[in-house]
């Protein structure tokens, strides 16, 4: 039997009895104040930990398989025409095993299409090719474990790239006057590509990937990379970083996640305004599920529900250094053809933040906060995707508010355009002959407070990059795009219009609430991305060729206009 989840045949319920008991004892306890919000979290946690305890399924563990990979676009081709339900659009990324269950899914699935276009059986059989080894641990007609992976190291892939550059980058302005600025470049061209550091000038750099199974239960992921750059107006560079490098444990259908990675929340090309492709994975511990499980009650409707939680160090190179990054994940998808999710984000601690008790700390997170103090930065982020499976279609909104708690108090519509991120877009996939054409058009805005706090300077940054969206604070843009898949080649065009505010903003007092106070001529940036892939099958070498061009109109606000450039060539080797 397969279920709508397309993870596994068993989708855990609760029982309501012993939570529902606890929950009436709380509530009398509790002040007022805090009361709603204290009993949801405590009966979110026993739900999980009831979860954890009586599914009793099998646990194997497999690494992620890395966010961009192009794994996804091949999962995203079946889930277009309805060959497959992923459990999540929205949260990435998925194990390797998860990668094994879909794509056996698809494969049943296959025979009840009559009209399948050549591209998504492509799709299918390359998908069955790159985890047949996950596959192999399943059993067909159901989708459960039959087998368990031994030791093993496996090296996914090898990549060299060079790229040539004449783009300058610039630092990232925030609402609070023209000297101010966060921890961010705007570079467009160089940057929305995982954190890898390209200059303005010569880059070449080396990267793998490599797997590790260490028992059936633990396995670990390494991705390594060296470059050397000559830049046009500084000396020869060199750096080796890892891009991802993390432990990953699997018990009882949760997997515990130690190192680091890169988490994408969104439907964007760039994922959303939370999480998103263009800073280094965050170092952090993370727990999640392996697979959907249902609410009980009133709560079914929702269907499938998936989640996260997770601590992340921002690092050193900060305002405060080593400020803690804590991240809740909810989505649940009530049918095939909806999906909702609610994210929740708080900034605190580090050196030379603002003291605060433990219990304190625990309070703040879930936003009832410390009486006569403020002590964290928060960010709620909830996101929408509507499927039409069979035909394609997919329709997406997004939005992120910082500080919600006080915000929905009063200005509700203010505080959610002026002050909050939002992205939205259309994507339709599966047009043309053998349905090899996919477009897409999206729109997105950023209003006058998101990466602002008086005590947390750098905004939603790691490494001078933005981990949500790449625009950064007071901008919006229009994008769109379309690609053509054959049976070896991919070919993309990318269009793209964005506006950066120049003008001056005060604080009028209210913490939360900002006026103009000088209308000052905006940043305009129009691109053109194109990129070739060429599979060469015989060779298990991948080849891609990307060229890119912008204008630049009162570049870093000022009455100069440039054009910048950069071509890149990639090679891939992956192993049979």
């Amino acid at each position: 039997m397969q279920l709508s989840d397309g993870v596994s045949p068993l989708i855990p319920e609760l029982r309501p009895s012993l939570v529902t008991t606890l929950l009436l004892t709380l509530d009398r306890l509790l002040l007022h104040r805090d009361r709603y919000t204290a009993v949801l979290l405590v009966w979110l946690v026993l739900e999980i930990t009831g979860c954890l305890i009586t599914t009793g399924v099998a646990s194997q563990s497999t690494p992620f398989v890395p966010v961009m990979d192009p794994a996804y676009r091949e999962l995203d081709a079946l889930a277009a025409i309805g060959l497959v339900e992923v459990p999540s659009l929205l949260q990435r990324p998925y194990s390797r095993l998860a990668f094994g269950r879909l794509t056996t899914q698809a494969r049943i699935n296959l025979d009840s299409l009559s009209n399948t276009e050549g591209r998504f059986r492509e799709a299918l059989v390359s998908l069955e090719k790159e985890f047949a080894v996950e596959i192999a641990l399943l059993c067909v007609d159901t989708g459960q474990l039959c087998g368990v992976a031994g030791p093993t190291s496996v090296l996914r892939e090898v990549r060299v790239d060079f790229t040539m550059a004449s783009s300058l980058g610039r630092d990232m302005r925030t609402a609070y006057a023209p000297e101010d600025f966060i921890s961010g470049v705007v570079n467009p061209l160089l940057q929305r590509n995982s954190g890898r550091v390209l200059s303005d000038g010569l880059t070449g750099g080396l990267e793998a990937t490599l797997d590790i199974q260490v028992i059936s239960h633990v396995s670990a992921q390494l991705r390594p990379r060296a470059w050397v750059a000559r830049p046009r107006r500084a000396t020869e560079l060199g750096d080796a970083t890892l891009l991802d490098g993390y432990l990953r444990g699997v018990f009882g259908g949760f997997g515990l996640e130690v190192g680091r990675n890169h988490l994408l929340r969104g439907r964007s090309r760039a994922a959303g305004p939370l999480l998103s492709n263009n800073s280094r994975g965050l170092d952090m511990v993370r727990l999640s599920r392996e697979s959907p499980w249902r609410l009980p009650w009133l709560f079914r409707f929702l269907g499938p529900v998936t989640g996260a939680a997770w601590v992340a160090d921002l690092g050193s190179d900060r305002f405060i250094p080593h400020s803690k990054l804590i991240g809740f994940e909810l989505g649940a998808r009530p049918n095939r053809y909806i999906e909702l999710g609610l994210s929740l984000l708080n900034q605190q601690g580090g050196e030379g933040a603002p003291e605060a008790s433990w219990g304190d700390r625990l309070r703040d997170i879930f936003l009832i906060m410390p009486a006569g103090a403020e002590i964290s930065d928060k960010i709620l982020s909830t996101d929408i995707v509507l499927t039409f499976p069979n035909s394609g279609i997919e329709l997406f909104v997004s939005a992120l508010s910082t500080d919600p708690d006080y915000q929905l108090s009063y200005r509700l519509a203010e505080s959610w355009w002026d002050e909050a991120i939002w992205s939205t877009g259309l994507k339709w996939s599966g047009l043309g002959p053998d349905g090899r054409i996919d477009t897409w058009i999206e729109g997105h805005h950023a209003g006058v407070r998101p990466h602002t706090h008086h005590q947390f300077k750098d905004g939603l940054t790691v490494d001078d990059r933005v981990f949500g969206d790449p625009l950064g604070p007071l901008a919006s843009s229009w994008q769109s795009g379309i690609a053509w898949t054959g049976v070896e080649d991919i070919l993309q065009v990318e269009l793209f219009r964005e506006v950066y505010s120049g003008d001056d903003w005060e604080n009028a007092g209210d913490p939360f609430r900002w006026v103009r106070v000088k209308n000052n001529p905006d940043e305009i940036r129009f691109r053109i991305i194109t990129n070739w892939t060429r599979n060469h099958e015989m060779s298990d070498l991948q080849t891609s060729v990307r060229l890119g061009y912008e204008h630049v109109t009162r570049f870093d606000f000022t009455d100069v206009n440039r054009s910048n450039y950069m071509a890149q060539v990639q090679f891939t080797w992956v192993p049979n």
